[in-house]
């Protein structure tokens, strides 16, 4: 890593130790909230970032919310070691406890169906020490860091939940706007419906575009819920460009065939090499 490749990498680990301050706060904000999972801990992201600012291609993925399965038995650290009630709130010790999640024991039922589509960008959530020219992703989520019990897309149904629901989103988006200037990514791919890939002040670089599109299912008839279409859309973040890839919000994600994923995944390589 160059000098000032290494620089950057440092002011962008200290304004994240500042973020994991703010997503605190947002988890005390929301104390009296119904919705919100408990016990749980917000979760800036999930990954090694070091690893992500240090990679070749900088990607993140991006979900609405974390899963009320990352707090299983009513543990709120099971899946992000090292930390305690007494460390969590460390700032230091959390960031290094979300840099760990990956190498612990994840959600792989969600994140494992991004990962033929990362492979084609020679890219993984894990870091792969025997190919250094691999790239380390991060996972982040728009709509705010807490977990919710229900889910997000079934509070939206809840109309006695709104205004905690905007109470969320309001801070939960300003939170992840600045989480995306500090990673500065160069391809952010969303497991999201369109509107809430819009939740952000980031400048459009041209109009979405459909990248791919799936008809039929992997028997050949075709897909009972209808095509499911992945767009894409440049965007500017502060002086980098970053391509937005939307994919139609399913549980679990993606939920396409394996050579579906794989022609996904060469196309989005084919447009970071072709520009807007």
């Amino acid at each position: 890593m160059s000098a000032g490749v290494a620089e950057s990498a440092n002011d962008a680990e200290a304004k994240l130790i500042e973020l994991a301050g703010e997503a605190w706060r947002a988890f005390d904000a929301a104390a009296s909230f119904a919705s919100v999972t408990r016990p749980s801990m917000p979760i800036l992201f999930f990954g090694d970032v070091r690893r992500y600012l240090a990679s070749r291609l900088r990607i993140v993925t991006v979900g609405l919310n974390p899963s009320d399965q990352e707090f299983l038995g009513g543990e709120p650290f099971q899946r992000f070691r090292g930390l305690a009630h007494d460390t969590a709130r460390d700032p230091r010790s959390y960031i290094e406890a979300l840099a760990r999640y990956f190498s612990g024991d994840p959600h792989w039922d969600w994140f494992r169906h991004f990962r033929q589509l990362l492979a084609e960008l020679d890219a993984n959530y894990e870091a792969d020490e025997s190919n250094q020219q691999s790239s380390t992703v991060l996972h982040t989520d728009i709509c705010s860091p807490l977990a919710t019990t229900p889910t997000w897309s079934k509070i939206e149904k809840r109309r006695i939940l709104d205004t905690e629901r905007e109470s969320l989103i309001s801070a939960g988006t300003q939170l992840w706007e600045e989480l995306m200037r500090q990673l500065r990514p160069n391809v952010a791919i969303f497991s999201a419906r369109r509107d809430l890939c819009q939740e952000h002040s980031f400048e459009p670089v041209g109009d979405w575009r459909t990248l791919h599109t799936v008809t039929t299912n992997q028997s050949g008839g075709l897909r009972r819920n209808g095509p499911y279409a992945i767009s894409s859309r440049w965007h500017r973040i502060e002086d980098q460009r970053c391509l937005f890839v939307q994919c139609p919000n399913r549980i679990p994600p993606l939920q396409i065939g394996g050579m579906d994923k794989s022609t996904a995944g060469r196309k989005i390589k084919r447009l970071l090499s072709s520009g807007p």
